[in-house]
């Protein structure tokens, strides 16, 4: 689940960082339509289109379509009037072509210009039956801003031209969330202005005069049906469902996602309690000696119940301990009990087999992984057998090479999962041999179920939350500012306790006898960790260093111990040992562990590797049809 939603969140923050790509940067200031009706049901559409130019350009688009319902026998003049004044000025190379687009047309405007030019175009269109005539009202049911490449920041409209009459409305349309119009109406005449009307969204115009100004229409072209109480009832329905819509999503959906993370909080709060120990332990306490002499692998797995496998970077697993930390741990412990060696100078050591005797299986089978039949080993050539390169799969277009650079991915994939996987079950059933107790416990059905319904209604919040911004942003182009604060909290809530939820089924939780056993190491390595801090005193009481730089090893504390015994001139009897200390091995063994670590991830991406394959329609906002845009060139 963790792995789709990163993901999901990945494509969100994408939308917003993702750089905008334009062929032409340009501007539109100011958009005015002035509509002229007549009383024989034609009318004259002048467009006015102000550009400002940061580049320079060749031309500018303008369309007005006849798409969606419009009006039987509405047409529109294929040859529209077309002038251009550039910066001010009459253009002296202005010429414009009209293109047939099945549902409209298209007029382009040659008058190419420089960078930082302001360039204003005026189209005009004659239109026949723009308006539906009914037996009462005449209506207007029309879109005529759609489909505009840019932002028009300024946005004028007048409708005008028509007698003086009673009867009349107009209700202009920018969606459930669109901008607010602002309308001024004169008799029967309208002016209306709205400001940054995004690229894309519309405007539209629903309107109705009396049908005795348009005393020249033919009878024919009349309806005899009486249509303003449907009218009226369109508009209704209208504001009806605007509202609904801003209700159920400023008011209600925030409510239940808000719910929703509450109620994830609250079963997870009674997860925590059910599973909550009788006895408190002080999380800052130290203990300057280790409490057992476990090998590193034996004692992840039993105290912290981490095994080799489940931290893997082909797993993608998290837990306690780290995937390196837990390889370099177990190659110096091996170091330190003298089953291999460390010699050279500088940042080249080789690591040597120096017995075998007393191995455990699953020791003997790690150092196979390591050396494979070799007994001499450059540290940074350790674990060569999984050795798999990224350019196994970098700059590869081909679709040709996907299915054997899978093929490959997987091989490697699958060797390192299972050699892991035999590590671990070898570790396990050393830990039984040496009778060590189990520390931890399975969840019973009841925390199983209060985990699934943290788990889940935070995700359900979560992922309800990114549709509704991306909804928000990029169909309606507003943004309400609730939902970035549910999601706030719903990411806090995954990233705080419910990401843990996955570790608690998988590893079960603390006995009260574990516990105890878990705190003594706790503060162990709360003592590691505070090395450099301790007084002389703590310094001079601690022993057996070799032991502490390999639990400081596993810990993630190697090189603040081996900084310490540099500064104390501390010598081991081990002289490999020694050596990895006062020549700072450290970082070389710590690289190799990486370096294998790496090879999972490698081996993971290859087995997944994939080659990527390289105007407005129908009825508006209250069932009209049109549509008008364009752009520039």
């Amino acid at each position: 689940m963790k792995k789709y939603l990163t993901l999901l969140l990945f494509l969100f923050f994408a939308f917003f960082w993702a750089p905008k790509v334009q062929a032409l940067d340009y501007s539109i200031s100011s958009y005015k339509g002035d509509l002229v009706l007549h009383s024989d049901n034609t009318a004259s559409y002048t467009e006015v289109v102000t550009y400002h130019f940061d580049d320079p350009y060749n031309g500018q688009v303008v369309t007005l379509g006849h798409a969606g319902k419009m009006p039987t026998g509405f047409t529109i003049d294929s040859n529209p009037s077309v002038s251009a004044l550039t910066n001010g000025q009459p253009a002296s190379n202005v010429s414009s072509q009209v293109r047939d687009l099945g549902d409209g047309y298209e007029v382009k405007i040659y008058n190419s210009g420089s960078s930082g030019d302001t360039v204003q175009v005026t189209v005009t269109w004659q239109l026949r039956n723009l308006l539906f005539m009914h037996q009462d009202i005449a209506e207007l049911n029309w879109t005529p801003v759609s489909d505009w490449d840019e932002t028009i920041e300024k946005l004028e409209f007048r409708i005008h031209g028509l007698d003086d009459v009673d009867r009349t409305a107009l209700y202009p349309h920018t969606g459930y969330f669109g901008q607010a119009v602002k309308l001024e109406q004169d008799g029967s005449s309208y002016q209306l202005e709205l400001n940054n009307l995004s690229s894309g969204k519309r405007l539209e115009l629903h309107a109705y005069w009396d049908r005795s100004v348009f005393n020249q229409v033919e009878a024919g072209q009349i309806s005899p049906q009486d249509y303003l109480g449907k009218f009226q009832a369109i508009e209704r329905g209208i504001a009806w469902q605007t509202a609904f819509w801003h209700q159920v999503l400023e008011i209600y959906l925030p409510l239940v996602l808000a719910l929703a993370l509450l109620v994830s909080f609250f079963f997870y709060h009674r997860f925590k309690k059910s599973i909550e120990l009788l006895k408190k332990y002080p999380k800052d306490a130290r203990l300057y000696e280790a409490p057992q002499n476990l090998a590193p692998l034996v004692l992840a797995s039993n105290i912290y119940s981490i095994d080799l496998d489940e931290v893997a970077p082909t797993m993608g697993a998290r837990g306690a301990l780290r995937f390196e930390n837990m390889v370099q741990a177990t190659l110096l412990d091996l170091v330190d009990r003298r089953k291999l060696s460390i010699s050279g100078q500088g940042d080249n050591p080789v690591i040597q087999v120096i017995s075998t005797e007393n191995l455990t299986e699953a020791e003997a089978y790690f150092l196979e992984m390591a050396m494979g039949k070799q007994t001499e080993v450059r540290v940074k050539d350790l674990f060569f057998n999984y050795q798999i390169s990224e350019d196994l799969y970098k700059g590869r277009k081909k679709k040709a090479d996907e299915a054997e650079i899978r093929r490959i991915g997987n091989q490697m994939s699958s060797r390192f999962k299972d050699s892991l996987r035999s590590v671990s079950k070898k570790v396990a059933a050393e830990s039984q041999a040496l009778n060590l107790p189990d520390n931890y416990r399975s969840l019973t059905d009841l925390e199983r179920k209060l985990l699934f319904w943290a788990q889940a209604l935070s995700a359900f919040a979560i992922f309800a939350t990114i549709a509704i911004i991306l909804l928000f942003i990029f169909v309606f182009s507003t943004f309400y500012w609730p939902y970035l604060i549910i999601i706030s909290l719903g990411l806090w809530q995954s990233i705080v306790y419910l990401e843990k939820a996955d570790i608690y089924r998988r590893d079960g939780v603390l006995t009260e006898e574990g516990a105890e056993r878990y705190h003594l190491w706790s503060s162990f390595s709360n003592m590691l960790r505070d090395i450099a801090k301790l007084d002389k005193t703590e310094i001079d009481g601690l022993i057996l260093w070799n032991r502490l730089l390999v639990y400081a090893t596993l810990f993630g504390y190697a090189e603040r111990v081996s900084k310490l015994m540099r500064w104390r001139q501390i010598q081991l009897e081990n002289p490999a040992m020694n050596g990895y200390v006062y020549n700072n091995w450290h970082h070389v063994f710590w690289v190799s562990s990486q370096t294998f670590s790496n090879y999972g991830q490698v081996a993971s991406t290859a087995s997944h590797f994939s080659v990527s394959s390289g105007g407005s329609s129908g009825g508006g906002f209250s069932g009209g049809g049109g549509g008008g845009g364009g752009g520039a060139f």
